[in-house]
């Protein structure tokens, strides 16, 4: 039987809201984790679970945390919002990493970060 190896799903999510000039209103500033001296706002896109939801391994059902980064709560939830709609809106369809069938969007959480 051929191995068949799930795409990086952190990868395509940072890839397709870089190129969304929609997605992407911090200057390109989206990570699967923040370097060493950010620069905010910022994204990260971590998968923090999930798994395939049948033995041969072709589907994921990845489980993804958004965080956004820096400047007045305002603006976080802005970003956060804006990267969320667009992401249920628009992220199904093919993609140069996997082909993504259906998108679940959660609830957005304030949690700050001195």
């Amino acid at each position: 039987m051929e191995a068949h190896v799930l795409p990086d799903i952190e990868a395509l999510v940072i890839a397709w809201a870089l190129d969304s000039d929609d997605v992407n209103t911090v200057d390109d500033r989206i990570y699967g984790a923040l370097p060493a001296n950010p620069t905010f706002p910022a994204i990260r896109v971590t998968r923090i679970g999930g798994t395939p939801p049948q033995r041969l391994h072709w589907l994921d059902e990845a489980l993804l945390q958004v965080d956004v980064f820096g400047g007045p709560k305002a603006t976080a939830r802005l970003v956060a919002a804006t990267f969320a709609a667009h992401l249920s809106a628009n992220l199904t369809g093919t993609h140069d990493l996997g082909v993504v069938t259906a998108v679940t969007v959660g609830g957005l959480q304030w949690q700050p970060d001195e």
